[in-house]
């Protein structure tokens, strides 16, 4: 698994990505109380290879999955997931935990409305989720050595002992806003502010 938000006490409600790794796709599971529908990307993934992955769930019938920048895979089942309060990124996170990822995962992030294809293929092209709508970002991952959120303040709990990758997908960022004051500058960043006296 990928990514899941989901019921953290049941397994049957969640939106997950993950993949199909016999046919080598990215995978959209949506399940609710009733069952659930899987979709896949027709384009496949390469292993040991960074692959950019999104998936979006507009209505209760209307569902897309995407990888790099190819087009998107549409699904129309009614399926519509209660009770979603868990995030989990790299194992399924709900009431029987499992399905973790072997592998590196960098970027993750969360929209509180849809992507439209331009969004998501600026972000296939390496641009930041910062980028990316960014009122409507509700959580953003980078995973650069923590597992903390960067927009939302939802932090990660890690579960058995993660490593942090020596490798990263190149991913165009804001460049910092710098102010300067008499006497002072001062630099604002994603992680607050940095001051040096002049």
């Amino acid at each position: 698994c990928l990514m899941q938000i989901g019921d953290k006490d049941v397994d049957t409600d969640y939106f997950r990505m993950g993949v199909n790794v016999s046919g080598m796709q990215i995978r959209m599971r949506t399940a609710d109380s009733g069952g659930g529908t899987n979709i896949d990307t027709t384009t496949t993934y390469s292993t040991n290879t960074w692959t950019f992955a999104a998936v979006v769930q507009r209505t209760s019938t209307d569902r897309d999955v995407y990888i790099n920048t190819s087009s998107p895979v549409n699904d129309t089942t009614d399926i519509t997931p209660a009770g979603a309060d868990r995030i989990s990124i790299g194992r399924e996170g709900d009431s029987t935990p499992g399905d973790s990822w072997s592998g590196n995962i960098a970027h993750a992030a969360v929209w509180s409305t849809d992507l439209s294809d331009d969004e998501i293929r600026s972000l296939a092209q390496g641009f930041s989720p910062l980028f990316v709508d960014p009122v409507n970002l509700v959580a953003y991952y980078p995973l650069l050595r923590t597992d903390k959120d960067w927009v939302g303040g939802y932090d990660l709990t890690a579960y058995n002992t993660p490593s942090w990758g020596t490798t990263h997908p190149p991913v165009i960022m804001p460049a910092p806003v710098y102010y300067s004051f008499p006497g002072v500058s001062a630099t604002l960043e994603q992680e607050g502010f940095r001051w040096r006296k002049d």
